[in-house]
């Protein structure tokens, strides 16, 4: 009886978030759920990143630190995305971060990679 009130509950609150709002909130969750997912790909994105500017075992080293720090981010940040998907905060559901997700920010290194 009690997860039938909670199915309702959550029913009527999704009903609640307006129509014109549904992909905008949606495509927020997915990128919250993208954030938590592929967290880990923050390791070599900030190896890529910091190898162009230090040697190599100073860019491993200060890529553990980077690595954590940036995937510890990357699973608050979806955490939050995914808890608040139907509010449009920050403005218009902007994403948290730049790039809004570890995939995008690989995609970005290599293409820095091939030029």
């Amino acid at each position: 009886m009690r997860s039938l009130k909670s199915f309702a509950l959550m029913t009527a609150f999704f009903m609640a978030v307006p129509a014109a709002y549904a992909d905008d909130a949606i495509v927020k969750f997915g990128r919250g759920v993208v954030n938590i997912i592929t967290s880990p790909l923050e390791y070599p994105i900030q190896y890529m990143v910091l190898e162009e500017e230090h040697n190599v075992p100073v860019a491993l080293t200060a890529t553990v630190l980077y690595g954590t720090l940036f995937t510890v981010a990357r699973i608050l940040g979806g955490a939050y995305e995914i808890v608040t998907f139907p509010i449009p905060l920050p403005r218009e559901y902007a994403p948290l971060m730049q790039p809004p997700t570890p995939v995008e920010a690989f995609t970005e290194m290599q293409g820095k990679e091939a030029e």
